[in-house]
């Protein structure tokens, strides 16, 4: 499973790169043993090992693809043999990951629900407990660690710290050279380069997004990266407009999508006047209209997603990440228009655009939401992966602002409507850590007060 790590004893040649390939343990190294124990660690029974890996690689892996499936079950037979010292400690913190993740599909579709909690609080601690491994010698196994520590937290409603987790993964991802274009003399295998691409594509998207959703500055800024560095999991892609799109072609979507978040992230989080704010909100909802437009018509999220079933779920996630991009760039502009003190800011169309295409984004997200929540398999992939919460809610409270502005307008019964369903998705999607009894009161409270506007029609502002 590790792919990186320890270097093979390569002649220092004056014309190639070896002697770079050779200094990599000197500087980016932590220079210690590690101390893990092989032969003392208890292993969860490989019947429900077994279980919780197939859930992993049928939910979970079917959206990051970081892990070769025939190398890891491999390594894992050996866990269970004689052979056993043979994976090294990286090994057994992937493989801890793995079931982990695993358990928390396995628990939202099985009645057995306290014995998969037991398993995935048991092999989570084991993996984490072995985080300095996984950063005491950086390797591509490094970064398959760190990103499934991410969607773990992200999962669990701690985004924060999944963003955190995201600046420490950047920059491994950065010592290992995977921000850029592989040079030829290094050798690497297509397969190797393969995995190098979706690495740094899958941690620059949650770095983008979290990023996003956090309102805070990306893990790194548009000039330090190869823009055009791509996303493969297949030697040839078909650009015919009568063949659906590859799974290459979709992830190389998201990673435009995610370069648009990082860079309107990045100057968001500068001292820029509020005049190049706005103008820089204005280029991002541009560059979004225009990145829109690339995909094929049956892709775009514009209406029903009619798509091949085994690109369905792709397609949810992209568009609720996209009208979730949608809504908080012209959120943002309406936020910085109504700071401007002359009132014609306030008047003008663009300002009057923004509140409605803002308002329709979050009906969007609502309306993808509802028309993705079925019963057969493809739910509880799109339910295991879950999107983040605080999505939910920022499209919830949207809708609760355009009501409770003018609770007269026609249109805000629908919305309320809207704002009842958003409410049904967070209590059936949200993790545990943040269904607290604080933050259900307060929706409640929310869906009490904007039925009671509508219903009395009275005239509020907020």
């Amino acid at each position: 499973m590790r792919v990186g790590g320890t270097t093979s004893q390569l002649p220092l040649k004056s014309d190639s790169l070896d002697f770079l390939i050779e200094a990599g343990p000197r500087v980016d190294e932590a220079g210690l043993s590690s101390l893990f124990d092989i032969t003392s660690q208890e292993l969860p029974s490989k019947e429900a090992a077994t279980k919780c890996i197939q859930a992993f690689f049928e939910c979970v892996a079917f959206f990051f693809p970081i892990i070769d499936r025939d190398v890891f079950m491999s390594r894992m037979e050996m866990m269970y043999t004689p052979q056993r010292p043979r994976p090294n400690a990286l090994d057994y913190c992937l493989f801890h990951l793995v079931v982990s993740l695993g358990a928390l599909v396995q628990r939202c579709t099985s009645a057995q629900t306290e014995d998969m909690d037991r398993v995935y609080l048991s092999s989570y601690q084991k993996a984490w407990s072995m985080m300095s491994d996984a950063l005491a010698s950086p390797c591509e196994t490094s970064l398959q660690i760190l990103i499934l520590h991410i969607f773990i937290h992200t999962k669990s409603g701690r985004e924060g710290f999944a963003w955190v987790l995201c600046g420490l993964a950047i920059r491994v991802a950065q010592s290992l050279g995977l921000h850029q274009k592989s040079p030829t003399d290094m050798g690497f295998s297509e397969r190797r380069i393969i995995l190098r691409s979706r690495l740094w594509c899958i941690l620059f998207g949650f770095d983008s997004s979290l990023s996003l959703v956090q309102g805070r500055p990306p893990g790194i800024s548009s000039g330090l990266y190869d823009k055009d560095i791509s996303y493969l999991d297949e030697l040839s892609q078909s650009d015919s407009p009568s063949e659906p799109p590859s799974r290459a072609q979709m992830s190389n979507w998201w990673y435009k999508l995610s370069q648009i978040q990082n860079q309107y992230c990045a100057v968001m989080q500068t001292k820029h006047s509020l005049v190049s704010r706005l103008d820089s909100i204005s280029e991002a909802n541009q560059r979004l209209a225009v990145w829109k437009d690339s995909l094929p018509s049956s892709y775009r999220p514009d209406g029903t997603i009619l798509v091949s079933p085994e690109n369905y779920w792709h397609v949810v996630l992209l568009h609720l990440e996209y009208f979730n991009f949608l809504r908080t760039i012209h959120l943002a502009g309406t936020v910085l228009r109504l700071s401007c003190s002359a009132v014609a800011h306030q008047n003008s169309s663009e300002y009057q655009a923004s509140e409605v295409i803002c308002v329709e984004a979050a009906r969007c997200f609502i309306k993808i939401l509802n028309n993705s929540s079925t019963g057969d398999i493809a739910t509880r992939k799109g339910r295991i992966i879950g999107f983040h919460s605080t999505n939910y809610m920022s499209a919830i409270a949207v809708l609760y602002r355009s009501i409770m502005r003018n609770p007269s307008d026609i249109s805000s019964r629908a919305d309320l409507e809207y704002l009842r369903a958003g409410k049904l998705h967070l209590e059936h999607d949200c993790p545990v850590s943040i269904a607290i009894p604080t933050v259900t009161k307060l929706f409640n409270d929310m869906l009490s007060t904007a039925e009671e506007a509508v219903q009395k029609r009275k005239y509020c502002i907020i």
